[in-house]
C-alpha cells in the first residue's frame, strides 16, 4: 500500500489547493463560476514531510516532480540520506512553520500518539494546507477544527479520523465530518489510501 498511498498524498493535495472538490459541488449544483475557485499551484511550494520511511519518501520523490521543494522530519533517518534524495532535514515544529503543505506519514504507536499537537497547528502559515493520510489518532482533531474554523490555515485535506469503524460508525457524530459538510476547507475520503 506504499505507493498507492504516496500517489494519494499528492492528488489529495491537487485538489486541495486547486479547490477540485467544491468546483464539482458548484457543477452539481448548476454553477459554472470558476472566478470562486482559483487555487494554487504545487511548483515552487514547499512540501513538510513528517515521517520519511519508505512511504514519506516516496511522497517526496512525487513531490519534486511537480517542482516542490521538500523538507522532512524523521528522528531515525539521518540529514545525509536526507540530503541524498534532495530533501532538507526539519525539526518538527520547522516543518510545521515552513511548509505550504504539511503531510503526515508516520506509523501509530504508544511514542506517536497525538504527536501533532495544538500548538503544530498554530505555527503553520495562515496560506498553508495539511494532510494527513496516516491514522487519525496521530493528531489533536480537535485542534484541527479549531484551527478550520477559526481559518488559520488555508484548509485540510483527511484520508483518516480517530477511531474508525469498519462499518463507518465513527463518522455520524465526529465533529470533522459536521463541519466539512457546510465548509470549503476540508475534505475527507474514507481510508481510500491503499485502496487500489
Amino acid at each position: 500500500t506504499i505507493a498507492p498511498t504516496a500517489e494519494e498524498t499528492i492528488g489529495l493535495a491537487i485538489a486541495l489547493m486547486r479547490k477540485l472538490p467544491w468546483g464539482f459541488e458548484a457543477v452539481k449544483r448548476g454553477e459554472w463560476t470558476r472566478e470562486k475557485f482559483y487555487g494554487r499551484e504545487l511548483r515552487g511550494r514547499t512540501l513538510g514531510i513528517v515521517g520519511f520511511g519508505r512511504l514519506g519518501s516516496m511522497v517526496a520523490r512525487y513531490a519534486k516532480c511537480f517542482g516542490m521543494n521538500v523538507l522532512a522530519c524523521d528522528p531515525h533517518v539521518s540529514g545525509e540520506i536526507m540530503e541524498r534524495a534532495g530533501v532538507q532535514k526539519a525539526t518538527l515544529r520547522q516543518v510545521f512553520k515552513k511548509a505550504d503543505v504539511v503531510s503526515i506519514h508516520v506509523l501509530l504507536t504508544a511514542e506517536t500518539h497525538g504527536l501533532v499537537k495544538r500548538r503544530h497547528f498554530s505555527d503553520m502559515k495562515n496560506s498553508a494546507y495539511f494532510i494527513n493520510t496516516a491514522r487519525g489518532e496521530l493528531i489533536d482533531e480537535r485542534a484541527l477544527l479549531d484551527t478550520l474554523s477559526k481559518k488559520r490555515i488555508a484548509g485540510a485535506a483527511l484520508d483518516v479520523l480517530a477511531n474508525e469503524d469498519p462499518a463507518g460508525g465513527h463518522i455520524l457524530k465526529n465533529p470533522l465530518v459536521r463541519y466539512a459538510k457546510t465548509h470549503d476547507n476540508l475534505f475527507i475520503v474514507p481510508h481510500l489510501g491503499g485502496a487500489s
